[in-house]
């Protein structure tokens, strides 16, 4: 799994399974990250972080959230400042837009 943030994005916390690495590509951060899930199981990846830059009330946030080839459904969850604002099972690639 790989998450592309906004350059200058700092992690504030990671539940991983295993080989967590940070990197830089396309000019984002990538928190990066490698699980196995055995069938009929499930299991969580979370990543939390801040953004390098202040947005204004009512301004929108946009997110790409791009399918793994060659795997299932996988539940999202997207939560701002602990609140679930997106909760849905990612079938294709997405754009979620939000205004905080």
């Amino acid at each position: 799994m790989r998450v592309y943030v906004p350059d200058g994005s700092k992690l504030i916390n990671k539940e991983v399974e295993r080989d967590f690495k940070e990197a830089k590509d396309l000019n984002k951060k990538v928190f990066e990250s490698f699980s196995v899930t055995s069938p009929l199981t499930s299991s969580t990846t979370s990543f939390t972080y801040e953004l390098p830059f202040k947005l204004k009330p009512g301004e929108e946030y946009k997110m790409l959230i791009q399918k793994q080839a060659g795997t299932g459904a996988t539940e999202m969850i997207i939560r701002l400042n602990g609140k679930v604002i997106e909760d849905f099972d990612l079938t294709v690639d997405r754009e979620i837009k939000f205004k905080i």
